[in-house]
């Protein structure tokens, strides 16, 4: 059950975040972490496997380029809303099976990237 609760948030978070992209650049990058997540928590579901570890690199280069093209202003809260969700995927890795805390860091890493669209938005009116 727990892999389902978690490929369902995984999925739907990176449905969010490709609705609300606003670069093509992101919408491709979150494409890229849609097909490595279903891969892992759909197929795989091994932690440290070769997919676990690929999903997590494609998750980390979104990141990076969410930070790189986030207005200037928004960046501390940025930087915010990526540490909570890193802390509930830390946790959730650190003592496993806390299937939960995956599902609150995919739900914050959707809240994100929204928050990020808005951003933009905002800075390009």
């Amino acid at each position: 059950m727990a892999n389902g609760w978690t490929l369902l948030s995984s999925v739907a978070a990176c449905v969010v975040s490709i609705w609300v992209a606003q670069a093509f650049l992101l919408r491709i990058l979150e494409v890229v972490v849609l097909a490595t997540s279903v891969m892992y928590h759909g197929f795989d579901r091994k932690q440290n496997s070769r997919i676990h570890k690929l999903d997590m690199l494609a998750v980390g280069l979104a990141i990076v380029i969410h930070l790189l093209l986030a207005p200037f202003h928004f960046l501390d809260d940025l930087l915010l809303y990526y540490a909570v969700a890193i802390a509930f995927f830390w946790h959730s890795h650190k003592f496993g099976g806390v299937w939960h805390l995956t599902a609150c860091g995919h739900a914050m890493g959707a809240y994100a990237h929204y928050q990020l669209s808005a951003a933009m938005q905002a800075s390009a009116a």
